[in-house]
């Protein structure tokens, strides 16, 4: 697999907080819960400006394969690469700078403002006992208008609406200026217009030359959010392709179990809607 320079791609214009380009790649992901196979010889390469969408019915193992593409948990067998540096072989804080994890939730142990959340993503580039430098306040404060919510900045972020926290986490990994984005169901819980403005924001980050990869239920949203979207189902990567491609009523009968009827669109898109409802 040969999809880059030896080496991890770094930030260094200190704008969009990408460089170049990285790509995120796993070889042969395995990964075993006692008797049960979650994860069988997973592939996949993801480069810069692509939107990646991993769809799957529930305990598909979209959550294990994130958790192992993030150095969280540890395959029985393959490997992951950031660009053709394995994960496995490098630090921590190294790894850090270049990938990013928005959770699907996240509550904080203490009242922090949006703005100290947002700060959090420096430690990366910093280290847990640095004090922030003016350098630090600059890329917060730009992430804040970069995601539009400098209005949020000193409101406590267990006050603030489950679309804004989610909001709030995007700009605390834009803030770790990691070119790579892994965001666990985003969508959820986000009403209408928090999922449209989110979308929005995606294709902006994916424009500017980051990878990212998330995973969600709703195939809807998928086809509307992603240039690319893969279906996990038995542990296997059995779609990866374009949304067009993949999303058909066939794969989402296979999918999720439910008859789809899929509907083409005045716009050239396509709507998909349970049979009988």
């Amino acid at each position: 697999m040969d999809i880059g320079p030896n080496r991890i791609g770094e930030n260094r214009d200190g704008q969009s907080g990408t460089s170049s380009g990285t790509f995120l790649s796993a070889r042969d992901i395995h990964f075993r819960v006692g008797n049960r196979d979650i994860l069988k010889g997973i592939d996949l390469v993801i480069g810069p400006g692509e939107i990646m969408s991993l769809l799957g019915a529930n305990g598909a193992g979209k959550t294990t394969l994130l958790r192992v593409l993030l150095g969280l948990a540890a395959p029985a067998r393959g490997e992951v690469f950031i660009d053709n540096a394995p994960t496995a072989s490098l630090p921590r804080r190294e790894v850090a700078r270049s990938l990013a994890y928005v959770p699907q939730v996240h509550m904080t142990p203490f009242p922090y403002s949006v703005r100290e959340v947002v700060a959090m993503g420096r430690l990366p580039q910093k280290g847990l006992l640095s004090n922030p430098s003016d350098r630090d306040h600059d890329v917060v404060q730009r992430v804040l208008g970069q995601i539009d919510i400098s209005h949020l900045a000193d409101r406590v972020y267990s006050e603030i609406s489950g679309g804004e926290r989610q909001l709030t986490l995007i700009a605390r990994a834009l803030a770790q200026q990691a070119s790579i984005l892994i965001l666990d169901e985003p969508m959820a819980n986000l009403d209408f217009g928090y999922q449209a403005l989110l979308s929005k924001h995606l294709r902006g980050l994916a424009d500017d030359g980051h990878t990212i990869l998330m995973s969600g239920h709703d195939p809807q949203l998928a086809y509307s959010a992603s240039t690319r979207i893969g279906l996990l189902i038995d542990g296997h990567l059995e779609q990866d392709g374009k949304p067009d491609d993949v999303l058909t009523a066939a794969t989402m009968q296979k999918l999720y179990g439910v008859d789809v009827e899929s509907v083409a669109l005045a716009c050239g898109r396509r709507a998909f809607f349970p049979t009988g409802q």
